[in-house]
């Protein structure tokens, strides 16, 4: 009896943690999510600002910051390890890693390891891509054409959210990397004026120049991502002209269609 009564348990936990976090058309995705990405953006922010020097006396409160937002952090890592039938898939995939790095240097009590807690930055990506996925299936369920090209509209703008965040993303982290490699320049003293730096560097006009080996490498993926940056700008920038100046035809055409 009492091994039917874990089974159950251990069935029911399984069930509200795949709602939670894997099933996007759940009433607990969307809220989990939505909460757990305002905890990695909370936690990036301590991140950033605990390098830069006048706010060394906020030390005591971004630690605070710190241990609360790790506590969540284990809380769904766990929960997804828990909701998969193969665990291990999780747990080697790009997310897994991610979300075991946003733990690791927590526990391991290694604060000074920044350029390991950037990584949460990645997270950010989940949280865009699984809600353009509710998006995605928001429009296969529609069954009005006019009602189709409102939330490719919205998707749209979805896309360009992500490209945003995408850009952040590799300001933030390629920011921390040029901080913990090249600290000793005034120019790399925190991460916001890493991040200044890198984004100068995205744009083709950086002033400062590394002196490391691992800086060099940095300054060298930061000039090929901006070029793959611009590729896609172009890409958005094209599709939303296109958009802008067709939009209203193709929807009569699509009512002319219907009617």
């Amino acid at each position: 009896m009492n091994h039917k009564y874990k089974m159950k348990t251990h069935s029911t936990v399984q069930r509200i943690s795949y709602e939670a976090f894997y099933d996007f058309q759940s009433r607990l995705f969307v809220p989990v999510n939505d909460f757990l990405s305002l905890i990695t953006i909370i936690s990036i922010l301590g991140i950033i600002l605990e390098t830069v020097p006048f706010l060394d006396p906020y030390t005591n409160f971004f630690q605070a910051v710190e241990y609360i937002t790790v506590f969540f952090f284990s809380f769904e890592y766990i929960g997804r390890v828990v909701a998969t039938k193969k665990p291990l898939r999780y747990i080697v995939s790009f997310f897994g890693i991610v979300d075991f790095l946003a733990i690791l240097p927590t526990y391991l009590g290694l604060s000074n390891l920044t350029y390991l807690k950037s990584a949460r930055m990645f997270r950010i990506l989940r949280f865009l891509r699984v809600l353009r996925l509710v998006k995605l299936t928001r429009v296969i369920k529609k069954g009005s054409h006019h009602e189709d090209i409102e939330h490719y509209s919205s998707i749209h703008s979805m896309t360009i959210k992500i490209y945003l965040f995408a850009m952040l993303t590799t300001v933030v982290v390629l920011g921390t990397l040029i901080y913990v490699f090249e600290s000793d320049q005034l120019a790399f003293s925190s991460i916001p004026s890493g991040m200044l730096w890198t984004l100068q560097a995205i744009l083709g006009d950086s002033t400062a120049t590394p002196k490391s080996l691992p800086g060099q490498m940095i300054n060298l993926v930061a000039r090929f991502v901006g070029l793959v940056m611009l590729g896609f700008l172009i890409h958005i920038v094209g599709t939303t002209v296109n958009r802008f100046l067709l939009g209203s035809r193709r929807i009569s055409r699509e009512k002319d269609i219907a009617s």
